[in-house]
């Protein structure tokens, strides 16, 4: 009986150790299953944001990519092309090929020149979309381009009337010779009068206007972009105000940089000199050293038997230098242009004194 009571106590506890392993194991399972669901939307979440990257990494590209493929089909835009307006059998000159003729022909048909304004509104949207900048609204904006686009289009026509050579559409396009059109038929109604172009000309230009203010407020630019536009605007400012570089192979400097040279034999006039700053002070050129008396011999040297040294009167003597008169009028506008040279470079500075040569 005791070998049986202890076989089952041995089986109950076995049995109890195999059924707290079970329920361990039935935790671990139950709490990775909750981690896994835990951390599932947080998965979802970021490759959903990582497809929103790539698409708006993809769509700046293409944006960008489409904005130069108009400049080019427009900028290399020949009538005499094969295109929807014109029947041609000749080479293409389009730089895009035919389809970038037909592509210019049909723009420049609807919506004449004015059709360039898009350009600056895909770069706009192409910089926000690579620089993670919200793009909320881009339909309403392309929307307030359209319609200064079709203003400009109006004022154009309206400006210049019926055909121009070298469009298919003039230069408002058809939308611009439909609005355009309009306008002057409710013009006609006026008695006619000569004052009646400048009228038309003054609607032309006043609907230009408009439309280009429309057309600015629809692009949307921030305070960021605006300070950047301005930054590179007083950057090249700031480039075009520096003075002109100095070639020494040329030997070219601009005659502003060059020092007057002094010139004894005409009068000059004293140079205006500000009473308020110290007066420069120029000195007299130094009179040479007296040459000192010849000696017949040099010192000896510690050469033995050697070798003799020559005697001095070898040498020519040296000519007597007269005093070159000194132009002091010449020194200083010298130093008056030197400080505004300096000043040029945003250098403060007086020049005090003036000692003439020489100089080494």
């Amino acid at each position: 009986a005791y070998h049986d009571s202890s076989i089952s106590a041995r089986l109950l506890t076995a049995s109890q150790r195999l059924a707290h392993e079970c329920n361990r194991n039935i935790m671990r399972t139950q709490q990775r299953r909750r981690g896994m669901a835990s951390r599932a939307p947080e998965w979802r979440e970021s490759v959903k944001r990582g497809a929103i990257r790539s698409g708006a990494l993809i769509g700046a590209v293409a944006l960008a990519l489409s904005a130069l493929i108009l400049v080019l089909a427009l900028a290399s835009y020949r009538p005499s092309d094969p295109s929807m307006n014109t029947a041609a059998g000749g080479p293409v000159s389009n730089l895009l090929g035919l389809p970038g003729a037909w592509t210019s022909d049909f723009l420049l048909w609807l919506m004449g020149p004015a059709v360039g304004l898009f350009v600056p509104l895909m770069l706009l949207h192409a910089r926000r979309l690579w620089a993670k900048v919200s793009v909320l609204g881009w339909k309403r904006r392309a929307l307030g381009i359209l319609a200064g686009v079709a203003l400009v289009d109006t004022g154009l026509s309206l400006f210049r009337p019926g055909a121009f050579e070298s469009l298919p559409g003039g230069l408002g396009g058809t939308i611009g010779m439909t609005t355009g059109g309009l306008i002057q038929w409710l013009m006609s109604f006026a008695p006619p009068a000569d004052w009646m172009v400048w009228v038309r000309w003054s609607l032309g230009a006043v609907f230009a206007i408009i439309g280009i203010i429309i057309w600015a407020k629809s692009l949307g630019l921030d305070e960021d972009e605006r300070a950047w536009l301005l930054r590179r605007r007083e950057k090249q400012d700031a480039i075009r105000a520096l003075p002109a570089p100095f070639d020494e192979e040329d030997d070219v400097m601009p005659s502003r940089l060059k020092p007057a040279a002094p010139n004894i034999s005409e009068p000059r006039a004293a140079p205006l000199i500000d009473e308020g700053r110290p007066k420069t002070v120029i000195q007299d050129k130094l009179a040479p050293a007296k040459p000192k008396a010849d000696k017949s011999g040099q010192a000896t040297l510690p050469l033995g038997d050697r070798y003799v040294l020559p005697s001095l009167d070898l040498l020519s003597p040296a000519p007597e230098s007269g005093a070159n008169p000194i132009d002091k009028v010449a020194l200083e506008r010298n130093a008056r242009l030197l400080e505004t040279v300096l000043d040029d470079f945003h250098v403060k500075g007086q020049i005090v004194e003036v000692r003439p040569g020489p100089v080494v």
